[in-house]
């Protein structure tokens, strides 16, 4: 599990492959994939030439730069702000998070768990006891 979360080559295939972002990234058919596998010997990645000058120039700029050869041509794409980067036009919202938690629960939680999870989780600030989201998220 723990390669494949941080091997830029799997990551990488598998959006490339059109897996939805989630736990189908560590299913043992997904990374066993020959499809992915195959993807994944030509891939090649590295660091950003200007990254760390831009991030000491700009902390919260994260510069990364996509070329996908294919079809004999290049495709780029370019970013200062990831998605998910906090406190800058790549945040998600609270609704992008909610979704995002609802569909990693849903192989694990009943669909009241997961409403009542998210309800206290999105008003946690009202919750005197823990314990409570614990108890509903716990299988």
């Amino acid at each position: 599990m723990v390669d494949a979360q941080f091997n830029a080559a799997y990551i990488f295939s598998v959006v490339a492959c059109g897996v939805r972002i989630g736990p189908e990234w560590q299913d043992t058919a997904t990374m066993r994939d020959p499809v992915i596998r195959d993807l994944m010997t030509k891939v090649t990645f590295g660091g950003h030439p200007e990254f760390v000058e831009r991030a000491q120039e700009n902390p919260r700029e994260h510069l990364c730069t996509v070329d996908v050869v294919a079809r004999g041509k290049t495709f780029h794409v370019e970013t200062l702000t990831p998605r998910g980067t906090v406190g800058t036009s790549g945040a998600m919202s609270e609704a992008d998070l909610e979704s995002k938690f609802r569909h990693n629960a849903e192989r694990i939680l009943t669909q009241h768990q997961i409403d009542k999870a998210t309800d206290l989780l999105l008003n946690l600030e009202k919750l005197n006891d823990t314990s409570f989201l614990m108890k509903t998220i716990c299988i």
